[in-house]
């Protein structure tokens, strides 16, 4: 007989990508998305929860231990996402010891146009583009202007991103990211001013991708992320797109983070409607 519903929600809490296979020697489990390097460890894990039954944990056997995935915020080992965290951290360090000049690295340099009205923001962006800096419509996502606006951007971008890395594969999840950057990135030199800079935009769109894909075949993967974490930071950017941010004084960049965050929600609908957070079927 199949393996009880109750045994395959703990797979998949988990991080287990488990299918189950009717075939004529009887019912098959097939394993997918797991490292190498992983793989006895998972299929002990899987051996231990059927045998445990869908009323005990199977972490919790004698002799048990931790799957491929812990009982953290995120699972595994993701190569993309700690490749973004190692670079972020990189070019801060960079930045920080004098090496190159912050206002560089901004969309625009605002020494040199500060605040605009709107025909001459898009004057400046036009001639950024006739110069070939393309680099400088994605660089403000990458750069911080203290150690814990640094800080704040990994630890969301540690917890979003490797199960959106694990949903979309590193290819995707990567593109995603350049494209959020992109999109949030030319939304706040549009609003003015120039000098922002953060991976805040790309948060909130990547929040924004958890938050439709939460709904999807994947949704598992997304389980350990706190709903309050998602809803607090959505009505944080809401609160900043009507202005009440500015009114308390904070100085944020609210056009990057209400963009960052549509931009998410279009991303993940999209992907969720081809299928491209399935897997195999």
């Amino acid at each position: 007989m199949p393996p009880s519903p109750s045994v395959l929600r703990q797979l998949r809490a988990a991080g287990l990508d488990v299918r189950v296979i009717d075939s004529p020697e009887g019912y098959k489990l097939f394993l997918t998305g797991v490292p190498e390097h992983y793989a006895a460890q998972a299929q002990l894990f899987i051996d231990r929860s059927l045998s445990a039954g869908a009323d005990e944990n199977p972490a919790q056997q004698p002799g048990g231990g931790h799957p491929p995935s812990s009982g953290t915020l995120i699972q595994g080992v993701y190569p993309a996402t700690f490749f973004l965290i190692a670079a972020l951290v990189l070019i801060h360090i960079w930045l920080s010891l004098g090496f190159s000049d912050i206002s560089a690295w901004m969309i625009v340099d605002p020494r040199w146009w500060p605040d605009l009205e709107l025909d001459q923001r898009l004057d400046a962006l036009s001639e950024l583009l006739r110069s070939g800096r393309l680099f400088n419509l994605l660089s403000p996502a990458l750069i911080h202007f203290s150690s814990s606006h640094l800080a704040m951007n990994l630890i969301a971008l540690y917890v979003l991103g490797g199960p959106l890395e694990r949903a979309l594969g590193p290819v995707r999840f990567v593109a995603s990211c350049v494209m959020l950057a992109l999109l949030s990135n030319l939304a706040q030199a549009l609003a003015g001013p120039f000098s922002f800079g953060g991976f805040s935009g790309v948060n909130y769109g990547l929040l924004g991708m958890v938050w439709v894909l939460r709904t999807s075949a994947k949704a598992d993967l997304f389980a350990r992320i706190p709903p309050a974490m998602i809803y607090f930071s959505i009505i944080f950017a809401l609160a900043g797109a009507v202005g009440l941010t500015d009114a308390m004084g904070l100085n944020m960049a609210d056009t990057a983070h209400f963009s960052g965050l549509l931009a998410g929600v279009v991303l993940g609908w999209a992907v969720r409607e081809k299928k491209g957070a399935k897997g195999p079927e």
